[in-house]
């Protein structure tokens, strides 16, 4: 428990203090950042712009998987940080 007290007090510790929602210098922020930016990166890979989404979607889904389960402790990481800021009320 203290490991994850710690965890999340290391990770919002760039978040602006005058914030109300958990995102810019955050884990979430940090999450989402990435996540996005790497299904960008691998639509653009698995055929950009000349293949439908529907055709892609496999290869994408498939691609990202990997990298998904190891960011999946910041995810946790992220989803404790939007709860206990929902439950202080910021």
């Amino acid at each position: 428990m203290k490991l994850s007290r710690i965890a999340i007090a290391t990770a919002t510790a760039g978040a602006p203090a005058e914030s109300d929602r958990a995102y810019s210098g955050s884990s979430w922020g940090l999450y989402s950042f990435l996540m996005t930016n790497l299904m960008n990166g691998l639509d653009q890979i698995n055929g950009g712009a000349d293949r439908h989404p529907t055709e892609k979607f496999g290869g994408v889904m498939l691609s990202a998987l990997p990298l998904a389960i190891l960011l999946f402790p910041l995810q946790m990481i992220a989803e404790a940080e939007v709860r206990l800021l929902d439950r202080l009320g910021v």
